[in-house]
């Protein structure tokens, strides 16, 4: 005998069975753009996060951002799709797959070279101030300024190619806040295994740093570094060299010309 207190359609535990038969937001395949779009983020973006790190955990930590931003933004805009698709299960699924495509898109497109007719940066004749965040240094001649692409990552120059995977030589500079509280320790943190830190430090514009150097032939890490702690954040000024180029002389010449503005 039914209760007189519980409709026949009512779910034991409080869910009505309408509720109980809602669709959930995402069809099981929504799965497969999802994986393709992570694939693509390790493959493609895991060896240019640590060639535009300062280390390791840092490309680590900016790739799983990257991953996770890349994920959220489809499934917001797969959400209101679902809601004004009136609990649309295809239109939330479409929406989430065709904006995870175009994240795609945009991740092949960063990793290839630019199409002929684009506007590209030009290596400078001859020496050049640049000032850039709270510092400036000469750009050594034959280098052209890029544009960073990570957000931890506030100045760039390469040589004899127009983005950092063409190139056979980049410098950079790094920034943030130091994990580690010395710029020895940071320094050999950087050096990894098969690299060392100079014993004497050097000055960097009247502020002592430390040089790192290590046996790396190509992009994936530098070959050259200086770290120094500057006004609460650490800088690491890194140059790395591939197909046998020598980066050490324009190494060299950024450290003699850099400057710190007066902004600490």
């Amino acid at each position: 005998m039914e209760s007189p207190y519980q409709s026949p359609n009512a779910h034991p535990y409080g869910l009505g069975r309408d509720d109980a038969a809602k669709p959930s937001m995402l069809a099981w395949w929504g799965i497969i753009p999802a994986v393709i779009f992570v694939a693509l983020q390790v493959v493609v973006g895991w060896p240019a996060a640590k060639a535009r790190s300062a280390s390791t955990e840092l490309a680590f930590s900016f790739l799983v951002g990257q991953i996770i931003g890349g994920l959220i933004i489809p499934f917001i805009i797969a959400w209101i799709a679902y809601r004004v698709g009136r609990r649309s299960q295809l239109a939330g699924t479409i929406a989430f797959s065709v904006v995870l495509a175009l994240g795609c898109l945009g991740t092949v497109g960063r990793s290839l070279p630019p199409r002929p007719g684009e506007a590209e940066a030009q290596p400078v004749t001859a020496p050049t101030m640049t000032s850039f965040a709270d510092f400036g240094f000469e750009i050594p001649a034959g280098w052209a300024k890029a544009e960073p692409d990570t957000p931890h990552t506030v100045a760039e120059i390469l040589h004899g190619g127009a983005v950092w995977h063409q190139a056979d030589g980049m410098l950079k500079v790094d920034f943030g806040k130091p994990v580690l509280p010395t710029p020895r320790e940071l320094a050999q943190s950087l050096a990894g295994e098969d690299g060392h830190v100079l014993p004497n430090p050097i000055l960097l514009d009247g502020i002592e740093a430390f040089r790192v150097e290590t046996s790396s032939k190509d992009m994936s890490r530098p070959c050259l570094a200086v770290v120094v702690i500057r006004g609460g954040k650490f800088y690491a000024i890194m140059a790395a060299a591939t197909r046998g180029a020598d980066v050490s002389a324009a190494f060299d010449q950024v450290l003699k010309s850099w400057r710190w503005s007066n902004s600490h």
